[in-house]
């Protein structure tokens, strides 16, 4: 079993907003600053390690999905989701997988209120249990969900994992499980493999909600009327594919992948997060992912391969970490525990936690971004 250390990247907004211009997107141009690594210093602000208690009959797999919701963390490995305070203390956990009208199958994607939990399945249904794991309710779909978010008080968003479905983004009432509408059509002459299963779509800055893909170098704004609106359009590194790439007929994704390492191409953009001042994303380069840091005053951005947490520990490479958002202007990345403690099970850097012991669960870090 793969162990991680989770970290929490809150992200300070102000008053000010992502741009939309009346002359289309801010045109974002990366360019090329490569570094094999860089310090989390110059990434992050604040960084707080939480261990988790280990518990013999509820082990965590790799982790899916953690998500912060009035200091209890909600942790997903797609079979289970544990529940922790903030001092790492176990609470509980759900656990109903299997195919009857109480359990699923597979978590894609998950939501938290102040009295329930939402559970996208990958068997096409959404799932409400209260937040004390009784079950509520159940809704079939019919198509195959991605991810999950709040929209407006009283609504979530969904969106589709298939190609092939009429619309992107599907809106249901949240007590109801019932569509309410949909909208964004899919446009099908792209056969692009952009539209598939990612639960890391959604990012909130402020008040306004993004929504990003893989293998799309845009970042749209949703607002409550549904409308979507392109905000960013990234050039990475003057390296973006020809618009009639997109319209070329894939036989599969692994041709897709062949065909933008063979022309070099980069693409983007799988992680996503935004502060006042800076733009933190991950984006493909031909064969290998790199993150990038942008300064929007300046204008400059740094890429690397690699963050390193302390003078005392090894940098570890973007490949292995995972990143998710949660909640409100948050997000969170998961670190394995071979790059926080060595081959005795003692920490590199013990200035990072004291207290923290490799006992085989997650440790939790809550990190914010510069």
């Amino acid at each position: 079993m793969r162990n991680y250390i989770i970290c929490f990247v809150i992200v300070c907004c102000s008053c000010r907003t992502t741009p939309i211009t009346d002359e289309g997107p801010v045109k974002v141009y990366i360019r090329e600053n490569k570094v094999y690594e860089i310090k989390a210093e110059d990434l992050f602000s604040k960084i707080r390690y939480i261990g988790l208690d280990y518990i013999e009959s509820h082990p965590i797999g790799n982790i899916k999905k953690t998500y912060l919701h009035n200091d209890t963390l909600f942790i997903s490995d797609g079979r289970t989701i544990f529940q922790y305070d903030l001092n790492g203390h176990y609470l509980q956990s759900l656990n109903r997988r299997g195919r009857g009208p109480e359990e699923y199958y597979n978590i894609m994607d998950f939501t938290v209120d102040d009295k329930y939990l939402y559970i996208v399945d990958q068997n096409k249904k959404i799932l409400l249990y209260t937040t004390n794991n009784e079950f509520v309710q159940t809704s079939r779909l019919d198509f195959f969900p991605a991810s999950l978010w709040p929209f407006g008080e009283y609504e979530f968003l969904l969106t589709s994992a298939y190609q092939d479905d009429v619309d992107k983004f599907h809106i249901y009432d949240n007590r109801t499980l019932q569509r309410v509408s949909s909208f964004c059509p899919i446009n099908k002459a792209e056969m692009n493999y952009r539209h598939i299963i990612n639960q890391k779509n959604f990012y909130m800055i402020g008040d306004r909600l993004l929504f990003h893909e893989p293998m799309n170098n845009t970042v749209y704004a949703i607002d409550s009327t549904m409308e979507i609106s392109p905000v960013y359009e990234f050039s990475l590194c003057g390296k973006n594919p020809p618009s009639a790439f997109w319209t070329q007929k894939f036989t599969s994704i692994m041709d897709i992948n062949n065909q933008i390492t063979k022309e070099k191409y980069c693409i983007g953009i799988p992680i996503y997060a935004e502060s006042p001042e800076n733009i933190l994303l991950t984006y493909r380069d031909a064969d290998k992912y790199l993150m990038c840091i942008y300064s929007k005053e300046n204008e400059t951005a740094t890429q690397f391969e690699s963050i390193r947490f302390s003078e005392l520990m090894p940098p570890i490479s973007i490949g292995d970490l995972s990143w998710n958002s949660y909640g409100k202007t948050n997000f969170t990345v998961a670190i394995p525990c071979t790059s926080i403690f060595d081959e005795n099970d003692s920490i590199y850097d013990p200035a990072l936690a004291p207290v923290l012991k490799n006992n085989g669960n997650p440790v939790i870090g809550i990190i914010e971004l510069k």
